[in-house]
């Protein structure tokens, strides 16, 4: 019988029609993965160019001075523009923005999946219009609350602007809670266990692979904020709103035309995004739970 199982198996693999298949799909996705990366490989090369060898040479063509060109190219736009201080604010917000967002946004999943309140389908609904509430709209009454809270430019008005528990996250995380099972807050419940310990010792290390995607998307598009920041905290310059003032000298200011300087920024600015995703790239893919008893 196992030998059969076996025999059947291979036959699928070997299949003519599942290798064409494989194969096309393959190109497709090299080909889809070229046009990923070759911006990004277009940019750093000329980024290593100086002015006129990039405004009279082929912009496609490999630099001719890549060491000489692209370390003035750096240092000056670390040396003209305060980049250590965008970096410092992007990491800043990035890190305790998305923070506390997950940290809400797992307490309200837990309460609903777990615990049967009155107000339990109410709040889940709630959580999930969210998601329909369009964005552009709100910003005039978040202005409105932000300057009235007078949290305008404040650290802490960012972080109640993006600390909300509900939307997409919400309804991901509650999924995830409800597919693990209560027979381990009843063990504890039995051993004694308070419901924090339940939840902060138990349940979150469970879903803890669910948290760090959330986070890392979290912090991903913290980084990248251009609107929220350039609106709500406008005298903190952070590399997203820091590239957009020096597009605006290489524009019509000091460096006009300047664009493998622009360049050089830009690629400061992806580095540490790129980084990150390549390093927990298994975390923001697998948002799934393994283990565990079963109902």
């Amino acid at each position: 019988m196992i030998n059969k199982k076996r025999k059947t198996t291979d036959e699928v693999k070997m299949n003519p029609a599942h290798k064409t298949i494989l194969i096309v799909l393959m190109s497709i996705f090299i080909l889809y993965s070229i046009t990923l990366i070759f911006p990004f490989l277009w940019l750093f090369l000329n980024s290593l160019k100086g002015k006129v060898e990039f405004g009279m040479n082929n912009p496609f063509s490999l630099p001719e001075s890549p060491f000489a060109n692209g370390f003035a190219n750096y240092k000056e736009m670390f040396t003209v523009f305060p980049l250590v201080e965008m970096f410092l604010n992007s990491i800043l917000l990035s890190v305790i923005c998305p923070t506390v967002s997950a940290f809400f946004t797992v307490c309200a999943a837990y309460a609903v999946s777990k615990f049967d309140f009155a107000l339990r389908k109410p709040i889940y609904f709630i959580g999930m219009m969210v998601i329909f509430v369009n964005i552009a709209g709100g910003l005039a009454a978040q202005y409105k609350l932000m300057d009235g809270l007078n949290l305008m430019d404040t650290l802490p008005g960012m972080i109640l602007l993006t600390s909300g528990a509900f939307g997409f996250n919400f309804l991901l995380m509650t999924g995830t809670f409800q597919g693990v099972s209560n027979t381990y807050r009843e063990a504890a419940l039995i051993d004694g266990a308070g419901e924090w310990r339940i939840f902060l010792g138990i349940y979150v290390p469970m879903v803890m692979p669910t948290v760090s995607a959330i986070w890392l998307l979290g912090f991903i598009g913290q980084w990248n904020d251009y609107v929220g920041v350039s609106i709500f905290y406008s005298s903190h310059e952070t590399l997203s709103t820091g590239i957009k003032k020096i597009s605006d000298s290489i524009d019509t200011g000091k460096y006009m035309h300047e664009y493998p300087k622009l360049f050089a920024a830009m690629i400061i600015s992806i580095v540490p995004i790129v980084t990150l995703f390549a390093c927990f790239q298994k975390q923001i893919m697998k948002l799934n739970l393994g283990g565990g008893i079963k109902e």
